[in-house]
């Protein structure tokens, strides 16, 4: 029979018009979708499944089985840029059928979250006969009136790429999407698309539900074979492997042969892991050329850009494009040659994706190039050839019952109309992914979104849902309606900046939260090919223009990292197996991966080394699937040898995250217990890596048996019960859940909420719930960490294996990481640099222990309340201040509930109260209540008597005791006698001080003692603090100019004190030499003797903070700096402590190190003086330096005859001065590390009056870091102690300085004097570096040069009024040459030829030619003038 059969004549002749024959898919698939069946349709890609799909609804609305005029057919898809695809896909035989086979028009139109507000509102006014949407889209127009009006007809329902869905919670939203629809429509047709899934039953039943009378849909399963062809090719040129040898980066090479290949190419498609590598590998690509070969094409990209990217590949102006995942499913990109792989997909399904991307049509050969680009990569592209020639995918990971987003889809299905709550969970159970759900916990979830738990209300939950216990029925409150529309989705929230162009405001992407924080203004990256300098940043947005081309580099995003599934990682295991076999037999490894895995023959040459390399190393053979190799290797992470000395366990598996992560984390507990050490663990997807001392007491033969022992079946959620919830992956897997089950709010709607802030708010809800049975947002967390990102059965089984013998360890000893463990080097140190959502340790937070602890309940600290604070916050509080009442007998009903008794004379004289409203009587005292809470006071005892009996008989499971402390949350303060007018009764233990009540004399002019619920405490100390916050105007940019020129005493009359004064705001401020010695002080009207003189004669030290910079404090000051490491040539001072000159030094450099030349002890000498490890008493040797360029005299530095090379060492001038080692400094306590950051703060605070991310950025502090190199201080490490410091009444947080970007912090002192209009000094010139010049700030101010040596500014009343470049190259005067203080503001240029001691040779004034310029009269009282015809010279005279 022809499948074609069925359908109307006139589709059938214009698919015989078209098209040869049915594919195999369609011959197979069109008798079931004619029939009426639900199908799950599997297929190659480029197997016409979308027309399978498509075709037969065509065919009905032709017959007039389909109506038009209302939505009959509903295409839901992952992505949305694939809808627009499928609508142009769809929109092309419509036109034909139209026009050529008289066929009704159909109105086809995408929805998603991209589509314009008045197309939305058009599709629900007229609804499209055939509509397009995403997941999320359909969910939404499910929550309104009219969207269900829209969809009320709908009669067949299409899935594309169910793959990516059944997997995560999009997938959830969308099976419990399709129930509400069928409840709404009746039941339609279900149809499912995917190229690549497995297990097709399980993925059927889950997609099929269960119909109303709870029977499974049955849904027919069409999997057509696939007899695609593939070519894939594993490639490294030889260009990389040689630029590998020499120790170069290999992204150059191997973008040279990119380009090669995009040029042999019609069109081609680079596929990458990550966004950063995608705009990297463009930027490269497009080195040299006129125009861009490639384009970027990643998420980050704005919607514009990417559609504008994707049509033009297709129509062929574009000859590239280099994208992450973006483009890995069905996106319509035109006929591709070839898709390149940048480093191997993360799974073999991903890999199939992708090569299916090249040769899309029907019968074409599917060609793909895979190039790995580190070592392990050879490994797993190996195991990828394997796995894609077999076609051997990853069984899908079906989700079912995640809690969080199960909030979102209660709130949905009532956001319009009230539902009993039974009826919510009957059709729930319908959805493949909650057919099981217990009504347990669906309860704690519906107990949850009412504001409680457990019956007690939960002040950081916000009530989502207005709850009738007695009629069982729920409706959505307007927050949460609000609350679902900000910030509902199954995509954590990142807290990403919106990336947008100044000047026309469009959007051209997102930057990651902890890029922009790093980033200042003025800085520049590359995104999309297009390079970007950021112009301002606010809340929410980076504004930007265009830059010049230069070596910018792209921006990174955060969370770019996956776990290996445990099917591909078994592949690899599998690989390594194989390969040890070949390798130990001495078999042609090479020559097998050549003719049978399609290696090329350099990559194969370039693996089998590597394999070679690390059995050299370790003398033992590769881990495998038998085989698990631990490596004690004798040093720290990247071969560091510090003074603890440092020894690591590696851990060989190649069992992937999903086993590795849950296994460290049980090791971790494990390897307390049994050596009474405690470990710092790393894991990833190929080892387990331990640091601890115990490490270094060596180990026995059989430890790796042992520890392999510790761990097993019966123990391993017990000890995972121990560590995870302390673990920093729990925390954010909470912050994760908490933010879907919209319990993190933001402040506004469509504004930015920080990641920072979202990781605050988590922590404290994770604090006050950690102690409640059963949470559900907990219990989702743990089932998320269990099932979704751990595989415990797959775990369990490993250590089961070791167990039986199955699987054997191997124990190895090496002095440096073998070949397989350099890998891990990088995560390691890189895992230091970023905050995560906990702290390193589990003990309890020392910023919470401080700020609440001693702000709240230590009486010495804790500040008295104002009464008129606690009379605005308790109006605020009982909701009696204007704007908060509750404004219908709806919202009045839910607050009778909350506050469970409120005094009469609380309310105000007209409440619109609702039938409910109970009033009772207790000795002459009334109060209101519920009806519902009725039952429950009487039954506890706070109200007298049993309860009447028209009463709701409802079970109250709180306390008495529990009942009074939240009616008592709703009050500030009150003293005992208040307490018993407040309650009806007073039970034990009400007016007793713990961790949720405070007492003691808390109110201002009052001796009386007082009693306050704590949070309310901790918020009237915010109240209070943010009513005596100092606002002022801020200061315009010549406005700050003056305060600075106050604040440094710019003019002051120079003597020692003054100096003193001035050294004291520049202590710790990192500068280059000749700024320090030359610059600094001549601009605050010092000689430039004064700082020796200051060094000699107070206890100021200078020390190196990098190459040539150098900066000044006192001993404490310049230990918050570092080092964290001890010098290269501490080895040979005798005694560390003690201070020793050059030749002393050189002279036991001779007699330690034998083979040590008089060069190489310069160069340590150096590089230790600019990390901040070496420093003299005296600023000569710099003096020296710079003259010399820190270079000795010329000798024969290489000869190694002993005499000659004493000699040398001795004859060499050296450097002048006595030296001293600087004191190692590593603070890793997070309490000591919060001191330090504050006591950073404060020398900037002191130095500039306030402070924002723009200062704290420019002034680089350097500071140590855990990798032991030394990093900079940046306004990450900053904020937060600021906050602190801020709590605490130290600084106050607001707008200072019109210009810049805020947050800004200030001191009370700086915000009186910032208050004070000081008229600024007279003339005073700056170094562009000096940390006074406004230079890289982000101000509005053009005029401004580089922040950079050799630039200056004179400002003349506060105006600007000269800006030299380049040691006077180039003079920009900013008032007339004949200005009456010409004379002063040429002062800087006199500076240059005294203090620089060097002639200036004048370019350019204004623009113009030196020669002849106006402006040079005013310099002959400076100095002599010469001309030639480029330029003017000025000479001292």
């Amino acid at each position: 029979m022809n499948s074609l059969d069925a359908f109307h004549p006139t589709v059938r002749r214009w698919f015989e018009h078209n098209f040869d024959a049915p594919t195999p898919v369609q011959q197979a698939s069109w008798p079931v979708i004619a029939g009426g069946e639900h199908a799950l349709i599997t297929a190659p890609t480029g197997s016409g499944k979308t027309l399978t799909a498509f075709l037969w609804s065509l065919s009905q609305f032709a017959a007039g089985g389909l109506e038009t005029g209302n939505t009959k057919v509903l295409y839901v898809s992952p992505l949305k840029a694939l809808n627009n695809d499928i609508q142009q896909n769809l929109l092309m035989p419509l036109t034909e059928l139209v026009a050529d086979y008289n066929m009704p028009p159909l109105q086809v139109r995408v929805r998603s979250g991209d589509t314009e507000q008045s197309e939305r509102q058009r599709m629900l006014r007229k609804p499209p006969d055939i509509l397009i949407t995403t997941p999320e889209s359909l969910s939404l127009m499910l929550t309104t009136e009219k969207g269900q009006s829209a969809l009320q007809s709908v009669a067949t329902v299409i899935v594309d790429e169910i793959h990516a869905l059944v997997e995560n919670r999009r997938g959830v939203n969308l099976m419990t999407a399709l129930e509400q629809l069928s409840e709404l429509s009746g039941e339609f047709q279900r149809i499912a698309l995917s190229a690549t899934v497995s297990p097709l039953d399980e993925v059927a039943r889950y997609f099929g539900g269960r119909t109303a009378d709870g029977q499974p849909r049955r849904v027919r399963r069409v999997n057509v074979a696939s007899d695609k062809a593939i070519d894939l090719k594993i490639k490294f040129p030889a260009t990389a492997h040689a630029a590998a040898e020499r120790g170069e980066k290999i992204w150059q090479p191997l973008c040279d042969d990119f380009r090669q290949r995009i040029t042999q190419n019609r069109s081609t498609l680079l596929f990458v892991n990550s966004r950063r590598l995608a705009e990297k590998i463009t930027l490269e690509i497009n080195q040299g050329s006129d125009q861009p070969k490639a384009y970027a094409h990643h998420g980050s990209l704005a919607k514009d850009v990417r559609h504008a990217v994707e049509t033009r590949l297709k129509a062929g102006d574009l000859d590239a494009i280099v994208a992450t995942n973006s483009l890995e499913m069905g996106i319509d990109i035109g006929d591709l040659d070839e898709v390149i792989m940048v480093q191997s997909p993360p799974s073999v399904a991903a890999t199939l994706q992708r090569i299916g991307r090249a040769g899309h049509r029907v019968n074409e050969v599917s060609r793909g190039s895979l190039y790995p680009s580190h070592a392990q990569d050879f490994i797993e592209a190996a195991a990828l050839a394997n796995a894609v020639a077999e076609r051997d995918i990853e069984p899908l990971q079906l989700l079912y019952n995640p809690l969080d987003v199960l909030a979102q889809i209660i709130i949905g299905m009532v956001a319009h109309r009230e539902r009993s709550i039974d009826s919510i969970y009957r059709l729930l159970r319908q959805s493949g992914p909650y057919v099981d759900l217990e009504r347990g916990q669906f309860d704690l979830i519906i107990d949850m979104l009412s504001g409680r738990y457990a019956g007690s209300r939960v002040r950081e939950l916000k009530p989502r849902i207005v709850l009738d216990r007695v009629t069982q029925r729920i409706k959505a409150n307007r927050g949460a309606v609000l609350a679902l529309y900000s910030s509902g989705g199954s995509i954590p929230d990142r807290g990403y900046f919106q990336l947008k162009h100044k000047d026309s405001g469009a959007k051209l992407g997102e930057l990651d939260e902890e890029f922009v924080w790093e980033a200042t203004t003025g800085d520049s990256f590359t995104l999309g090919t297009q390079h970007w300098r950021i112009h301002s940043i606010t809340h929410n947005d980076v504004l930007v223009t265009e830059a010049r081309s230069g070596t910018t580099l792209p921006p990174f995003w955060r969370s770019e990292t996956f776990n290996r599934s445990v099917h591909f990682s078994a592949q690899i295991c599998d690989f390594l197996y194989h390969a040890e076999q070949r390798l130990g037999s001495q078999s042609d490894l090479a020559q097998e991966l050549v003719q049978k895995q399609q290696f090329e023959e350099a990559a194969a040459a370039e693996l089998v080394d590597y394999l070679k390399r690390q059995r050299e190393h370790t003398r033992s053979a590769l881990p495998n699937r038998t085989n698990v190799l631990f490596e004690h290797v004798l040093s720290g992470p990247a071969g560091y040898q510090g003074p603890d000395q440092p020894q690591q366990l590696v851990i060989h598996t190649h069992w992937g995250g999903r086993i590795n992560r849950p296994w460290a984390l049980a090791l971790d507990v494990a390897w307390r217990q049994h050596t009474g050490c405690k470990p710092e663990l790393h894991a990833d997807n190929n080892v387990v890596v331990i640091q601890c001392k115990s490490l270094n007491e060596g180990l026995a033969q059989d430890f790796a048996e042992q520890l392999l022992g510790w761990v097993n079946s019966d123990n391993l959620l017990t000890l995972l019960r121990e560590r995870l919830e302390a673990s920093g992956f729990f925390g954010a897997r909470f912050r994760e859940c908490a933010g879907r089950a919209l319990l993190l709010n933001k402040q506004r709607f469509n504004q930015r909420l920080p990641l920072w802030m979202s990781r605050l708010q988590a922590k404290k809800l994770m604090s006050k719930i950690k102690s409640l049975d059963d949470f559900p947002i907990m219990l989702e967390t743990w089932r998320t960490c269990l099932h979704d990102e751990f595989d415990l059965s797959a775990l369990g089984a490993k250590l089961n294996a070791s167990q039986t013998g199955d699987i054997q360890a191997s124990l190895v000893t090496t002095q440096t990481p073998s070949p397989f463990a350099q890998n891990v080097i990088f995560d390691q140190v890189s895992r230091y640099m970023y905050a995560d959502d906990t702290p390193e340790d589990e003990t309890p937070s020392a910023i919470r222990a401080e700020l609440i602890q001693q702000a709240v309940f230590d009486p010495t600290l804790r500040p008295k309340i104002n009464p008129q604070t606690i009379i605005e916050f308790v109006a605020k509080r009982q909701r009696r201040a204007p704007g908060y009442e509750p404004s219908n007998p709806e919202e009045w009903g839910e607050w009778l509930k909350e506050r469970v008794l409120i005094p009469i004379p609380e309310l105000p004289s007209d409440p619109q109260l609702p039938e409910d409203a109970i009033t009772i009587t207790v000795d002459h005292r009334q109060w209101l209540t519920h009806r519902e809470l009725v039952h429950g006071l009487h039954n506890t005892g706070l109200l007298p008597g049993p309860a009447p009996t028209d009463a709701p008989a409802l079970i109250e499971q709180r306390s008495a005791l529990e009942l009074c402390r939240e009616i008592l949350s709703f009050y500030g303060p009150l003293t005992e006698e208040a307490v018993t007018e407040v309650l009806p009764t007073l039970p034990a233990g009400v007016l007793s001080a713990d961790e949720t009540f405070v007492q003691g004399a808390l109110v201002q002019d009052s001796t009386q003692e007082h009693w306050c619920d704590a949070d309310n405490l901790e918020t009237l100390i915010r109240f209070q603090r943010a009513a005596q916050r100092q606002t002022i105007e801020p200061l315009s940019r010549n406005q700050l100019l003056s305060f600075w020129s106050n604040l440094h005493e710019l003019t002051n009359p120079s003597s020692e004190e003054t100096a003193l004064t001035a050294l004291e705001l520049l202590r710790t401020y990192p500068a280059s030499i000749a700024t320090w010695l030359r610059d600094l002080l001549p601009a605050r009207g010092h000689p430039p003797s004064m700082l020796e003189n200051a060094l000699q004669r107070f206890d100021l030290r200078w020390q190196g903070t990098a190459k040539q910079y150098i900066t000044v404090g006192y001993a404490e000051d310049l230990a918050l700096l570092g080092p964290s490491q001890s010098a290269a040539v501490a080895k040979y001072f005798t005694d560390p402590q003690g201070r020793y000159s050059y030749s002393q030094v050189a002279d036991r450099a001779v007699l330690t190190d034998g083979e040590l030349t008089a060069s190489e002890l310069n160069e340590q000498w150096w590089q230790s003086v600019w990390q901040g490890q070496l420093s003299s008493d005296s600023l000569e040797p710099l003096r020296q330096g710079i003259l010399r360029k820190f270079s000795l005299a010329a000798f024969d530095a290489r000869s190694r005859m002993s005499r000659r090379r004493v000699s040398a060492l001795r004859a060499a001038p050296g450097w002048s001065g006595n030296w001293r080692l600087s004191t190692q400094s590593t603070i890793d306590d997070p309490l000591d590390q919060l001191e330090a950051n504050k006591e950073r703060v404060r020398l900037l605070l002191d130095r500039y009056g306030w402070i924002n991310r723009d200062l704290v950025n420019r002034e680089r502090l350097p500071v140590s870091s855990h990798s032991n190199a030394q990093g900079h201080w940046r306004w990450r490490d900053a904020f937060m102690a600021l906050r602190v410091m801020e709590l605490a009444g130290e600084v106050s947080l607001g707008h200072f300085v019109a210009d810049a970007e805020t947050p800004q912090f200030a001191t009370p002192s700086a915000i009186n004097a910032m208050g004070v209009n000081l008229p600024p000094a007279p003339v005073f010139w700056l170094a562009a570096t000096d940390p006074v010049a406004p230079c890289g700030l982000g101000l509005a101010w053009p005029e401004l040069p580089r922040r950079t040596d050799g630039n200056y500014l004179v400002f003349c009343a506060g105006e600007l009024a000269l800006v030299v470049e380049n040691y006077g190259a180039r003079l920009q005067y900013f008032v007339s040459p004949e200005h009456p203080e010409l004379m002063e503001i040429n002062q800087v240029l006199a500076h240059l030829l005294h203090g620089h001691q060097r002639s200036i040779n004048i370019s350019t004034i204004n623009g113009e030619s030196a020669v002849a310029n106006p402006y040079l009269e005013g310099l002959r009282s400076i100095g002599q003038l010469s001309h030639d015809h480029k330029q003017v010279t000025l000479t001292p005279i």
